[in-house]
């Protein structure tokens, strides 16, 4: 009976890692060490609402490397923001450009807010590294 059950244990265990794999975002061209990065990784369905996976981390340096582990394999996109002055919130200009350091996954040019079109990468077991390059205004 003890072996069934951690037979049975296993199995479930293993059906539910399977598709999960490591998101790995690397993120380059910080111009100031201060503040914290804020990132939030959203589905098409959380999109612009609340992420699915999120972190902060302080800025040391001009670059870093974050890591979110067991994630499901599928389509993600990534909006980091630099905060500058510790307010827990994308400081904006009044015509709405962001005011403080930002990223986006798959670096679009955009002219006007992020789109999940523009931003959506697929995540896989083979997935290589994300890079996302800081927008400083």
């Amino acid at each position: 009976m003890k072996l069934l059950l951690s037979s049975f244990f296993a199995l479930v265990m293993t059906s539910l890692c399977v598709g999960q794999t490591q998101l790995q975002l690397e993120f380059t061209g910080f111009t100031q060490e201060k503040g914290a990065l804020m990132v939030a990784v959203f589905t098409q369905d959380n999109f612009n609402k609340a992420p699915s996976f999120a972190k902060k981390v302080a800025v040391k340096g001009d670059s870093l490397t974050l890591e979110f582990n067991n994630v499901p394999e599928g389509e993600y996109a990534v909006m980091a923001f630099q905060d500058l002055n510790g307010n827990y919130k994308l400081d904006k200009a009044p015509n709405g450009h962001p005011k403080e350091p930002f990223g986006l996954s798959q670096n679009p040019m955009l002219m006007g807010p992020p789109t999940w079109q523009a931003l959506k990468f697929t995540l896989e077991e083979s997935t290589e590294p994300v890079q996302i390059k800081m927008v400083n205004n």
